[in-house]
Protein backbone atom coordinates (compact mmCIF):
# COMPACT_ATOMS: atom_id res chain seq x y z
CA UNK A 1 0.00 0.00 0.00
CA UNK A 2 2.65 2.89 1.05
CA UNK A 3 4.63 1.67 -2.75
CA UNK A 4 1.08 2.53 -4.17
CA UNK A 5 0.56 5.63 -2.38
CA UNK A 6 3.85 7.17 -3.37
CA UNK A 7 3.21 6.06 -6.84
CA UNK A 8 0.06 8.03 -7.04
CA UNK A 9 1.55 10.65 -5.45
CA UNK A 10 4.38 10.97 -7.38
CA UNK A 11 1.87 11.08 -10.45
CA UNK A 12 0.21 14.34 -8.94
CA UNK A 13 3.28 16.18 -7.72
CA UNK A 14 5.99 16.00 -10.41
CA UNK A 15 3.68 17.08 -12.77
CA UNK A 16 3.02 20.35 -10.71
CA UNK A 17 6.72 20.75 -9.97
CA UNK A 18 7.39 20.72 -13.92
CA UNK A 19 4.80 22.89 -14.44
CA UNK A 20 6.57 25.58 -11.77
CA UNK A 21 9.50 24.92 -12.94
CA UNK A 22 8.57 25.85 -16.60
CA UNK A 23 6.40 28.89 -15.27
CA UNK A 24 9.34 30.01 -12.96
CA UNK A 25 12.10 29.44 -15.93
CA UNK A 26 9.54 31.47 -18.66
CA UNK A 27 9.38 34.48 -16.04
CA UNK A 28 13.35 34.04 -15.12
CA UNK A 29 14.88 33.16 -18.23
CA UNK A 30 12.69 34.54 -20.63
CA UNK A 31 14.71 35.05 -23.84
CA UNK A 32 16.26 31.28 -23.12
CA UNK A 33 12.72 30.19 -22.88
CA UNK A 34 11.81 31.53 -26.03
CA UNK A 35 14.29 30.47 -27.98
CA UNK A 36 13.78 27.16 -26.92
CA UNK A 37 10.46 27.27 -27.83
CA UNK A 38 11.13 28.66 -31.50
CA UNK A 39 13.79 25.80 -31.72
CA UNK A 40 11.02 23.37 -31.12
CA UNK A 41 8.65 24.95 -33.37
CA UNK A 42 11.65 25.02 -36.13
CA UNK A 43 12.57 21.43 -35.35
CA UNK A 44 9.02 19.83 -35.40
CA UNK A 45 6.62 22.25 -37.27
CA UNK A 46 8.92 23.41 -39.95
CA UNK A 47 10.04 21.63 -43.26
CA UNK A 48 14.38 21.40 -43.19
CA UNK A 49 14.39 21.83 -46.89
CA UNK A 50 12.86 25.09 -46.53
CA UNK A 51 13.73 26.14 -43.33
CA UNK A 52 16.76 26.19 -41.30
CA UNK A 53 17.11 28.24 -37.76
CA UNK A 54 20.51 29.24 -37.08
CA UNK A 55 21.11 30.76 -33.75
CA UNK A 56 24.56 32.98 -32.14
CA UNK A 57 25.48 34.63 -36.05
CA UNK A 58 28.14 36.86 -36.61
CA UNK A 59 27.66 39.21 -38.76
CA UNK A 60 29.96 42.83 -40.00
CA UNK A 61 28.19 45.84 -41.25
CA UNK A 62 29.72 48.44 -44.07
CA UNK A 63 31.74 50.17 -41.66
CA UNK A 64 33.38 47.46 -40.31
CA UNK A 65 31.37 46.76 -36.87
CA UNK A 66 30.56 43.40 -35.61
CA UNK A 67 27.12 41.95 -33.82
CA UNK A 68 26.16 38.52 -32.86
CA UNK A 69 22.39 38.11 -33.94
CA UNK A 70 20.81 35.34 -31.58
CA UNK A 71 18.72 33.60 -34.23
CA UNK A 72 17.86 33.99 -37.96
CA UNK A 73 15.60 31.75 -39.75
CA UNK A 74 17.10 31.11 -43.06
CA UNK A 75 14.27 29.47 -45.71
CA UNK A 76 13.64 29.50 -49.35
CA UNK A 77 11.22 32.32 -48.80
CA UNK A 78 13.69 34.61 -47.36
CA UNK A 79 16.02 35.27 -44.53
CA UNK A 80 13.92 36.32 -40.59
CA UNK A 81 16.38 37.98 -38.04
CA UNK A 82 13.99 37.08 -34.69
CA UNK A 83 13.48 39.56 -32.19
CA UNK A 84 12.55 38.66 -28.75
CA UNK A 85 10.63 41.76 -27.06
CA UNK A 86 9.84 40.71 -23.07
CA UNK A 87 7.12 43.19 -22.94
CA UNK A 88 3.89 42.78 -20.83
CA UNK A 89 0.15 44.00 -21.15
CA UNK A 90 -1.59 45.51 -23.64
CA UNK A 91 1.00 46.55 -26.68
CA UNK A 92 0.34 49.78 -29.10
CA UNK A 93 2.47 50.78 -32.12
CA UNK A 94 2.55 50.35 -35.95
CA UNK A 95 4.67 49.79 -38.36
CA UNK A 96 5.35 53.46 -39.47
CA UNK A 97 5.92 54.47 -35.90
CA UNK A 98 9.39 54.85 -34.08
CA UNK A 99 7.85 54.42 -30.71
CA UNK A 100 5.67 51.51 -28.82
CA UNK A 101 4.10 51.23 -26.07
CA UNK A 102 2.72 48.86 -23.48
CA UNK A 103 -0.33 49.74 -21.23
CA UNK A 104 -1.66 48.69 -18.25
CA UNK A 105 -4.42 50.93 -17.27
CA UNK A 106 -3.57 54.36 -16.78
CA UNK A 107 0.30 53.38 -16.98
CA UNK A 108 2.46 53.21 -19.90
CA UNK A 109 6.03 52.50 -20.95
CA UNK A 110 7.59 53.44 -23.95
CA UNK A 111 9.91 51.56 -26.45
CA UNK A 112 11.58 52.09 -29.96
CA UNK A 113 9.91 49.82 -32.56
CA UNK A 114 11.54 46.70 -32.73
CA UNK A 115 11.58 46.44 -36.29
CA UNK A 116 13.71 49.36 -36.61
CA UNK A 117 15.90 48.53 -33.88
CA UNK A 118 16.57 45.65 -35.34
CA UNK A 119 17.15 46.84 -38.80
CA UNK A 120 20.89 47.38 -38.66
CA UNK A 121 21.33 43.83 -37.76
CA UNK A 122 19.85 42.43 -41.05
CA UNK A 123 21.44 45.25 -43.16
CA UNK A 124 24.74 43.84 -41.46
CA UNK A 125 23.35 40.38 -41.98
CA UNK A 126 22.67 40.90 -46.06
CA UNK A 127 26.33 43.21 -46.19
CA UNK A 128 27.83 39.96 -44.38
CA UNK A 129 26.45 37.49 -47.08
CA UNK A 130 26.38 39.50 -49.53
CA UNK A 131 22.67 39.26 -50.31
CA UNK A 132 19.92 41.82 -51.65
CA UNK A 133 17.67 43.06 -48.71
CA UNK A 134 14.10 42.64 -50.16
CA UNK A 135 14.75 38.54 -49.37
CA UNK A 136 15.88 39.55 -45.47
CA UNK A 137 12.84 40.37 -42.95
CA UNK A 138 12.76 41.14 -39.38
CA UNK A 139 10.62 39.13 -37.53
CA UNK A 140 9.37 40.26 -33.79
CA UNK A 141 8.09 37.68 -31.28
CA UNK A 142 6.75 39.18 -28.36
CA UNK A 143 7.31 36.84 -24.82
CA UNK A 144 5.03 36.34 -21.56
CA UNK A 145 1.36 38.00 -21.28
CA UNK A 146 1.79 40.63 -24.30
CA UNK A 147 -0.85 41.26 -26.12
CA UNK A 148 -0.78 42.83 -29.40
CA UNK A 149 -3.49 45.23 -29.80
CA UNK A 150 -2.98 46.43 -33.62
CA UNK A 151 -3.85 43.56 -36.39
CA UNK A 152 -2.25 45.28 -38.70
CA UNK A 153 1.35 44.96 -37.96
CA UNK A 154 3.17 42.25 -40.43
CA UNK A 155 5.90 40.32 -39.25
CA UNK A 156 4.80 40.98 -35.40
CA UNK A 157 3.06 38.71 -33.09
CA UNK A 158 3.63 36.13 -30.09
CA UNK A 159 5.05 32.72 -30.13
CA UNK A 160 2.00 31.03 -31.62
CA UNK A 161 1.50 33.47 -34.41
CA UNK A 162 5.22 31.94 -36.08
CA UNK A 163 4.17 29.86 -38.11
CA UNK A 164 0.98 31.35 -39.48
CA UNK A 165 3.69 34.51 -40.18
CA UNK A 166 5.74 32.45 -42.31
CA UNK A 167 2.79 30.84 -43.87
CA UNK A 168 2.16 34.58 -45.32
CA UNK A 169 5.63 34.53 -47.87
CA UNK A 170 4.66 31.81 -50.07
CA UNK A 171 7.15 32.51 -52.82
CA UNK A 172 10.65 31.28 -53.34
CA UNK A 173 12.75 34.15 -53.27
CA UNK A 174 15.80 31.85 -52.88
CA UNK A 175 17.31 28.92 -54.83
CA UNK A 176 18.25 25.62 -53.07
CA UNK A 177 21.90 25.85 -53.62
CA UNK A 178 22.04 29.62 -52.35
CA UNK A 179 20.09 28.67 -49.47
CA UNK A 180 22.10 25.37 -48.51
CA UNK A 181 25.15 28.36 -48.46
CA UNK A 182 24.03 30.65 -46.72
CA UNK A 183 23.16 27.88 -43.74
CA UNK A 184 26.65 26.92 -44.20
CA UNK A 185 28.66 30.51 -43.84
CA UNK A 186 26.13 31.37 -41.35
CA UNK A 187 27.27 28.22 -38.90
CA UNK A 188 30.75 29.00 -40.08
CA UNK A 189 30.26 32.66 -38.61
CA UNK A 190 30.61 31.26 -35.14
CA UNK A 191 33.83 31.07 -35.29
CA UNK A 192 33.97 34.68 -34.78
CA UNK A 193 31.82 34.44 -31.37
CA UNK A 194 34.53 35.84 -28.40
CA UNK A 195 34.42 33.51 -25.43
CA UNK A 196 31.75 35.47 -23.47
CA UNK A 197 29.47 35.01 -26.29
CA UNK A 198 28.11 38.60 -26.27
CA UNK A 199 29.76 39.77 -29.04
CA UNK A 200 31.83 38.45 -32.06
CA UNK A 201 34.69 39.95 -34.51
CA UNK A 202 35.61 39.29 -38.03
CA UNK A 203 38.01 40.90 -39.46
CA UNK A 204 38.80 42.16 -43.16
CA UNK A 205 40.15 38.86 -44.34
CA UNK A 206 37.03 36.70 -42.95
CA UNK A 207 34.82 38.33 -45.31
CA UNK A 208 34.93 37.30 -49.11
CA UNK A 209 32.36 38.11 -51.90
CA UNK A 210 29.55 35.29 -52.49
CA UNK A 211 26.71 34.85 -55.58
CA UNK A 212 23.52 34.20 -54.17
CA UNK A 213 20.43 32.66 -56.48
CA UNK A 214 17.48 35.22 -56.29
CA UNK A 215 14.61 34.54 -57.91
CA UNK A 216 12.30 37.70 -58.34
Amino acid sequence: MNLIALLLTSLIFIPLIMAIIKRLYAKFAPNNFTRNKIRNLANYFLYPKYFTLVEDVCVKDASGDSYLIPQVLISRYGVFIIELCHYKNDIHGSAHTTAWFSQKGNRRFCFQNPHTQIKHLKRSFCHTMDIPEFVCHTLVIFTGNARLQSQHITRTGKIEDLIPILDNFNKYYIGSGSHNRLVQESIASKQHITKDVKRCIITASDTTPRVIEVNI
